[in-house]
C-alpha cells in the first residue's frame, strides 16, 4: 500500500482480505467546502483543501454521485499518513476534484457532498484463515 507522508510518496506492506459488510438503515450526508481558491482545467484532476470532514469509526464514505459543482465532481477525499481501518475514526482535509471543464473553485465554495453510511464487517474467519494459508504457501508448490 501506499499512502502521503512527511517525506512524499510512502510504502509498506499490510496484509488485508476481501469480505463483505453490512449497512445499516442510517446514515449522513456532509458537504465538501473548499478552503482554497484553484484554478482549474478541464480532466485533469486537482488536490482541494477542504474544510476537515471527521468520519465515526464504523463507517464508509463515497461521494454521492448527483454533481454539485458546476465545473466538475468530488472524486474523492485524501489525507496524509497511513490508512486507517474503518473501525477507526478518521479525518479528511482534501479533495480529489475532477473538472469537467475550465474555471476557478472558490474559497467556501460547495465542492460534492459525501454519503457517511454505517457498516459493519461480516468476515467469515473460516474462509479468511483458508485465504490466509494459501497465500502463504502459494510460492512453495
Amino acid at each position: 500500500m501506499s499512502f502521503i507522508g512527511s517525506e512524499g510518496v510512502e510504502k509498506f506492506v499490510a496484509e488485508a482480505y476481501n469480505y463483505g459488510y453490512s449497512v445499516g438503515p442510517r446514515g449522513e450526508w456532509r458537504m465538501v467546502i473548499a478552503l482554497e481558491e484553484r484554478e482549474v482545467l478541464a480532466n485533469r484532476d486537482v488536490e482541494v483543501h477542504i474544510e476537515p470532514i471527521k468520519i465515526p469509526e464504523g463507517s464508509i464514505i463515497f461521494p454521492c454521485i448527483v454533481q454539485r459543482n458546476a465545473l466538475g465532481y468530488l472524486a474523492g477525499l485524501t489525507r496524509k499518513g497511513k490508512p486507517k481501518k474503518i473501525e477507526e475514526k478518521r479525518e479528511f482535509d482534501t479533495a480529489i476534484f475532477h473538472p469537467i471543464r475550465d474555471g476557478k473553485i472558490e474559497y467556501g465554495e460547495l465542492l460534492g457532498v459525501v454519503n457517511i453510511l454505517y457498516a459493519k464487517a461480516e468476515v467469515k474467519l473460516v474462509e479468511a484463515y483458508e485465504k490466509w494459508i494459501a497465500e502463504r504457501y502459494r510460492f512453495f508448490h
